[in-house]
């Protein structure tokens, strides 16, 4: 924190489940590989949803709990093991379970997968990136190849 400060940026010691911030304070927030490590997620989906303006976004990442490793041989699944990552996560999430959190949570799911359309770059190339990684984001989802869901959600 105190190099922070030396470069004239804010920087406040909080949680996950208590923010010291004022309520309808932030435009943008990420949560990356942070929901599965505690034991009440809905807790900070709450304190996110409290201190985040009206049309202010969330981007969660968190493992997808529907990887085919995961579902069929949870024993090999990375995740499930904590003698190789260090730590056990908490709560696994579905993108149908992270959904339902972050509605429940107040907040509109907007989008969920890491393809994006940029506008400014050429059509010719834009359009065919565009469409691929739509078809393949896809087939991962169907074939449950997907290693973590990214789903971004807006304060109504």
């Amino acid at each position: 924190m105190p190099l922070c400060r030396e470069r004239g940026c804010r920087a406040e010691l909080g949680s996950l489940e208590r923010l010291p911030l004022p309520d309808r304070s932030v435009d943008v927030i990420t949560l990356n590989h942070t929901l599965e490590h505690v034991d009440e997620p809905m807790a900070g989906l709450r304190e996110r949803f409290r201190v985040l303006r009206p049309g202010g976004s969330v981007l969660v990442v968190v493992p997808d709990a529907d990887k085919w490793k995961i579902a069929l041989m949870p024993r090999l699944g990375r995740d499930l093991r904590p003698e190789l990552c260090g730590w056990q996560h908490h709560v696994y999430s579905s993108s149908t379970t992270l959904r339902r959190a972050l509605k429940r949570s107040g907040l509109r799911v907007m989008h969920e997968h890491r393809a994006s359309f940029r506008p400014s770059a050429n059509p010719l190339v834009e359009w065919p990136r565009h469409s691929l990684y739509g078809v393949t984001s896809t087939l991962g989802r169907w074939l449950r190849l997907r290693r973590a869901l990214h789903v971004v959600a807006m304060r109504p």
